[in-house]
């Protein structure tokens, strides 16, 4: 267990060093701006728009330095367990860069 913890350490450390902070241009945070106005549509219209939910989208229209981790699946008749464990991989990711005062907002679609 030691050696993994070692390495997820190794992987976020990667991922800090490898974020370039003029990654948000101007056409990146219009294009994320849009992205939020159509989350929280949806969240509006699935009446989940908590707290919560207000706070990661106020960070995607945000210019400030923060980590946006996606994960996606095609979606298909027979979903798998890599699914889980690609979500589950994230959020360690997301808890390690939070544990390191960086600001994220998971995504899994």
């Amino acid at each position: 267990m030691v050696e993994v913890s070692r390495e997820l350490d190794s992987v976020v450390q990667k991922i800090i060093d490898n974020h370039n902070k003029d990654r948000t241009s101007k056409r990146v945070l219009e294009n994320r701006i849009k992205l939020a106005e159509k989350i929280e549509k949806f969240h509006k219209d699935a009446d989940t728009l908590t707290d919560s939910v207000k706070k990661k989208i106020e960070l995607i229209k945000s210019s400030e330095d923060n980590f946006i981790l996606w994960s996606g699946h095609q979606p298909n008749l027979f979903p798998y367990l890599i699914i889980l464990k690609k979500n589950s991989i994230i959020e360690v990711v997301r808890k390690k860069l939070e544990e390191n005062v960086h600001q994220t907002i998971r995504v899994f679609k």
